[in-house]
């Protein structure tokens, strides 16, 4: 089998430590690429997002400078899925556009760190799925620590988003950052994985 680029998802849930099992793969030579500060280029005043993102939710969620009041949002969204569903269709394309960009120039074997991949045009780049799962009570635990919110915000976030067998079902790999695990044999268990599609 011949392959030019290897590109495959990680991803799962606000908590989880998608963050911890990106670092380790990019320790071992992968090109990691985080959506969460894509998606904070393209809803930039300058960015590909914004000007739809104004016109849809308007100046109340935009500061006078006219950056994007990323919490406020969050805060209407996590609590409307309707509301979510749009920003989600407004955000992604713009996302996918700016990740095919980066993917140009990223090495042999690349990665796309992503809360939402699954079911976003994200999900066709990638040629497999590396999905992250962690105890409810963990994530709340460090969601509340590293975005400084409250636990019902915490609880509110975690239950606007998929459980951890949605990531089981659609990810081919699953690691369990549950502190007992040992995650980098985890990630090396994958890597041999990759070498062997080459």
């Amino acid at each position: 089998m011949t392959v030019n680029k290897i590109i495959f998802g990680i991803t799962g849930g606000s908590g989880v430590g998608k963050s911890y099992i990106s670092d380790l793969f990019r320790q071992r030579g992968i090109d990691v690429i985080d959506c969460d500060k894509t998606a904070r280029q393209v809803v930039m005043p300058d960015g590909r997002a914004y000007d739809e993102l104004y016109a849809h939710f308007g100046k109340e969620y935009f500061a006078g400078d006219g950056i994007l009041l990323r919490r406020k949002l969050a805060e209407k969204v996590f609590s409307d899925e309707k509301e979510l569903g749009i920003l989600n269709e407004i955000t992604h394309k713009h996302i996918k556009r700016q990740l095919e960009e980066d993917l140009i120039s990223a090495s042999q074997i690349a990665a796309i760190d992503g809360a939402v991949i699954i079911g976003s045009p994200v999900e066709d780049m990638c040629s497999f799925l590396v999905g992250v799962v962690a105890e409810r009570d963990t994530r709340i635990k460090r969601i509340m620590s590293r975005d400084s919110i409250s636990e019902e915000s915490a609880i509110r976030r975690i239950d606007s988003q998929p459980d951890a067998d949605f990531y089981r079902q659609h990810c081919r790999y699953i690691i369990e950052n549950d502190g007992k695990t040992d995650l980098v044999y985890e990630v090396e268990n994958i890597m041999k994985d990759i070498e062997e599609m080459f």
